[in-house]
């Protein structure tokens, strides 16, 4: 018989009693599967086997608490907004409070000849403020027509992982400088080639001071062709989810371009310092809006080979 009785209790045959140690077994060997695979593995390892992959926005705020907000999410904000918001606002201050402005237009200006030395330039004038114009220009029409060609090669997948990171980029070009144009024709600013100190009619007033009495509107403020290089910060938003590890060249060349430009306005007596200064920040914090509020998470729409952090 495959069974007895003992002590009124029905007892297990053999199959039973194997029955009894594999169910006996389960517990552990579940244990000993989760030790070896970390939560997340299994299924991302599934993904890369079917060769799926997710069209959900990646969060870049993924390390972190998982109540409230995320701790890379406070890291993120810290140092690209309220660090650099600290540092404009004390240095737009410290130029309100001092005469720092003309102090730094001073040694590009020749008092005995009552001109800029370097206003008209080759390489100040041709080179970096007209050929400048012409660079970004070309620049933001080759994002223009990759964003059309990847439609037509449809089947590219290279080209449509970067659909997205195209429109942010050209929406953040033009966006600052735009703002600026426009606060150009509210504010009504000499340039330093047109106050007394520099041979011109008008009084010097600082940015927050009333302006001069003049019948003729001025478009000194902000730095308009500042704005078209410092423009390109946003291509750091967009390395910094694609590309990391070439992010901070990203912000390097944006910085470094709208820098370049406004060095070339600011020594012609275009500019003061302080202009470039708002310029940027305008650039900046535009780009920063823009990325987190529509493109944050979105800025490669195909993942699969190149995730971020990789």
């Amino acid at each position: 018989m495959a069974a007895g009785w003992t002590g009124g209790k029905r007892s297990k045959g053999p199959v039973g009693q194997v029955i009894d140690r594999i169910k006996k077994m389960e517990p552990s060997m579940e244990g000993s599967q989760g030790s070896c695979a970390a939560p997340g593995t299994q299924e991302s390892s599934m993904q890369e086997d079917s060769g799926s992959f997710s069209f959900m926005p990646s969060d870049p705020w993924a390390s972190g608490e998982k109540s409230g907000r995320p701790l890379g999410e406070r890291r993120f904000l810290l140092w690209h907004l309220w660090l650099p918001l600290a540092l404009l606002t004390g240095l737009l201050i410290l130029f309100e409070t001092t005469d720092l402005d003309l102090r730094l237009s001073d040694p590009f200006f020749d008092f005995e000849r009552g001109l800029f030395f370097w206003r008209d330039t080759w390489w100040a004038k041709r080179l970096l403020h007209s050929g400048g114009k012409i660079f970004v220009g070309v620049i933001w029409l080759c994002l223009l027509f990759l964003w059309i060609y990847q439609f037509i090669r449809g089947n590219s997948t290279k080209l449509r992982s970067w659909r997205t990171s195209l429109v942010f980029l050209m929406i953040s070009m033009a966006l600052g400088p735009i703002t600026v144009a426009g606060i150009k024709l509210l504010v009504n600013r000499p340039y330093p080639e047109h106050i007394k100190r520099y041979g011109g009619p008008l009084e010097y007033n600082k940015l927050f001071e009333r302006p001069p009495p003049t019948g003729k509107h001025y478009k000194g403020f902000p730095a308009g062709h500042a704005s078209a290089g410092y423009g390109l910060v946003g291509l750091y938003l967009v390395l910094r989810e694609t590309r990391p590890r070439l992010a901070a060249w990203g912000l390097i060349f944006g910085l470094g371009l709208g820098s370049l430009f406004g060095f070339a306005q600011h020594v012609r007596g275009m500019h003061y310092f302080s202009h470039n200064l708002w310029s940027a920040a305008i650039c900046w914090f535009e780009a920063l809006f823009l990325y987190l509020v529509f493109f944050r998470g979105r800025l490669q729409t195909i993942r699969a080979q190149n995730p971020p952090g990789s």
